[in-house]
């Protein structure tokens, strides 16, 4: 059992304390690149995988490949397992 001081919770800020910040245009270059390596529209493949944002930070997807795979379902591209890998 907790004493009334004990703390119940903990808040800290994750981006720029724990870890640095990414660079916005190396970020946005690399989903870029993930598109084309699947055969995507890259900016399609961009756009949407920006949209899913929280799905992938509250575990809709069981893996970033499975995340892949679903974009590429969503945008009609059939990406085999060696593209999707290549695109991880």
């Amino acid at each position: 059992m907790s004493s009334p001081s004990s703390p119940r919770a903990v808040i800290f800020d994750l981006f720029g304390t724990l870890i640095a910040n990414y660079d916005r245009n190396h970020y946005l270059e690399v989903i870029t690149n993930m598109g084309a390596a699947v055969g995507a529209d890259p900016a399609e493949f961009r756009t949407l995988w920006r949209k899913h944002y929280v799905d992938r930070l509250t575990g809709v997807h069981a893996t970033e490949s499975a995340n892949i795979q679903w974009v590429c379902d969503k945008l009609q591209v059939e990406a085999d397992n060696r593209r999707i890998e290549q695109a991880n």
